[in-house]
Order: structure tokens, then C-alpha cells, then sequence
């Protein structure tokens, strides 16, 4: 798992499981929907658990004769030695081929995790949406545009309120979602549309203030606001933007509906989104670089 509690975040979003116990870099979980994990940016993989153990002998009637293709994780630099004695062992009682299915063998804080995937990241696609025609430094990587979609929880429809250059409405309409994009800046709107048609994809789009309401009944906004080198304006009048668009979110979102956003560490705002009447579900820090690290909120209106 990528920065285990945001992906731990997303794992929740969008799988929604019943309960859920978190040991290093793997999340065990019952119930929920593990084939939507398929949309995640930040879990990397899925699966059905067939054993949990230290010893191999305890599970070896489930695997003895059966015909795999081994994929092994060793977390948090699992004994060496220890690791290659029991796949030893594993690869005694199994048949190996690269055309039979897959069994994850996870070795972590001592035990091993067998289990077999069904769901996975997809990367070609983040790696495909890195390339759009516009690019700006500072903006939303593929991955972390995708992770701040799944967090919004959005059934049908998505809106970006701060669209800039499109990166988190390519990640929504690579989901299949509806999804709508507002700019103050039209050139940027002009952008987006040309980044999100390059990939095949498209959202409506149109300009905007998101200090102002634009919209109505929204299922899910997810947005990465103006922050850090590339801001122009004064701390006081980004904290009046900030301050105006949660306010206009919290007028437009439907019950239940999730506001997700993106800014820089050092500003606060758990505040002003319970002022708002939102409930602050999490705050997630992302590291960049030396002079910027991102929190993302997941708000929830009541």
C-alpha cells in the first residue's frame, strides 16, 4: 500500500467494508466491494485471503498439487533467510507455471498472508494521463487526482470547482462518472478541454467563481484550490477564497455528499468546515518536496 493511511482512506471510500485491521503495508478486511478497488489509485492490489500463518504445514491441504504462478512482497524487510526457507517449503508442495494463477505470498511483521487477486491498480492509465498536451508544474499528479475522486465517494456525478488544467476530471471521466468543471480563468477552461479530448474523455465545462454558487444539488465535489509558488494573491484574500468556496459547497452538496480538497499543509481550515456544517471525516499529508507538503480534507455534509 502507497502512504498507508491515505490508502487506507481510499480502501474505505471505495470498497466500504464492514471492519477492517491494518498490519504493515497490508489491510485485511471483511465484507465490502473488493472489485471497485480496481479504480484505486493508492491500494495497490486485492484479493481473496486464503491463509494467514506462520507455518506453511497449517495450510498445506489447501495447496498441495495446485498450480501457481508465485507473486511475493516481503514489507518492512521481512528475515531473508527466513522468507526464502518458507517459499522452499511452498514451492515443494505446488506446481509452478506462469500460466496458472497468481497466489500473493506476503511476508509481514512475522506471518505470511497467501492469497489470490482480484483486483489491481491500474497504472497504464495514470501513466497515460501524466502525458496530457498541458502540463503546469505544481498541479495534481495522476495518481493523487485519482485518489481525491475516489475519496468524494461519487455515485453519478462529480464537480470541480478549481478545473485548472483537467487532471481531476480526467481521473473522473476515466471513471465513468458525469463530470462537471468551472474556471474563473477561461484560458485554463480551454486547456482542460483540450487535455481531456486528447485522452479520449469529455466533462462539461464552463467559467466560473467558486466563491460563488454555480451549482445545485451536487453529489461529490473533489478540487485541488490555488496554493503554494504559483498563487499570486495576498494569504488574506486566498484564505476569503478558500473560506467562500467551503461555504458555497456546503450550499450545494446534497445530503451525505462529500467535499474533498487540496492545499497546502500550512493552512488550517478543520475550522471553518465545521463553522460550515460540514463533519471533517479525515486529513491526509502528502509529502511533495522541501517546500510543499499537500493535506487533503474529506468533509462530509450531514
Amino acid at each position: 500500500m502507497d502512504s498507508p493511511y491515505l490508502a487506507l482512506e481510499e480502501l474505505k471510500a471505495l470498497a466500504e467494508p464492514e471492519e477492517v485491521h491494518y498490519v504493515s503495508g497490508v489491510a485485511l478486511f471483511e465484507g465490502g466491494k473488493v472489485e471497485a478497488l480496481s479504480k484505486a489509485s493508492y491500494v495497490k492490489r486485492s484479493g481473496q485471503v486464503i491463509a494467514i500463518t506462520n507455518d506453511l504445514n497449517e495450510v498445506s491441504n489447501e495447496l498441495n498439487g495446485e498450480c501457481f504462478h508465485l507473486r511475493v512482497d516481503s514489507i518492512m524487510a521481512s528475515d531473508k533467510n527466513r522468507v526464502q526457507a518458507e517459499l522452499s517449503k511452498l514451492r515443494r508442495r505446488i506446481k509452478l507455471s506462469k500460466n496458472c494463477p497468481v497466489l500473493d505470498v506476503l511476508f509481514t511483521e512475522g506471518m505470511m498472508i497467501l492469497g489470490l487477486p482480484r483486483a489491481e491498480r491500474d497504472t497504464k492509465s495514470l501513466e497515460r494521463h501524466s502525458n496530457k498536451p498541458f502540463k503546469q508544474s505544481g498541479t495534481l499528479s495522476s495518481d493523487l487526482a485519482r485518489v481525491i475522486v475516489n475519496l468524494s465517494k461519487p455515485k453519478r456525478v462529480l464537480y470541480d470547482p478549481f478545473a485548472g488544467l483537467g487532471s481531476v476530471l480526467i481521473e473522473a471521466a476515466w471513471e465513468g462518472l458525469y463530470c462537471v468543471g468551472s474556471d474563473i480563468d477561461h484560458k485554463s477552461i480551454y486547456k482542460a478541454e483540450v487535455n481531456l479530448s486528447a485522452l479520449g474523455y469529455h466533462c462539461d465545462l464552463f467559467v466560473g467563481d467558486a466563491a460563488q454558487k454555480n451549482l445545485y444539488e451536487v453529489e461529490a465535489i473533489a478540487t485541488d484550490p490555488p496554493y503554494g509558488r504559483s498563487v499570486r494573491a495576498r494569504a488574506s484574500e486566498l484564505m476569503d477564497l478558500y473560506r467562500a468556496f467551503i461555504w458555497r459547497s456546503a450550499e450545494a452538496l446534497r445530503s451525505k455528499g462529500r467535499l474533498v480538497f487540496v492545499t497546502d499543509s500550512r493552512y488550517w481550515f478543520y475550522d471553518d468546515l465545521k463553522e460550515a456544517g460540514f463533519d471533517v471525516l479525515s486529513m491526509s499529508k502528502v509529502y511533495e518536496h522541501k517546500s510543499l507538503t499537500r493535506t487533503i480534507y474529506v468533509a462530509e455534509r450531514p
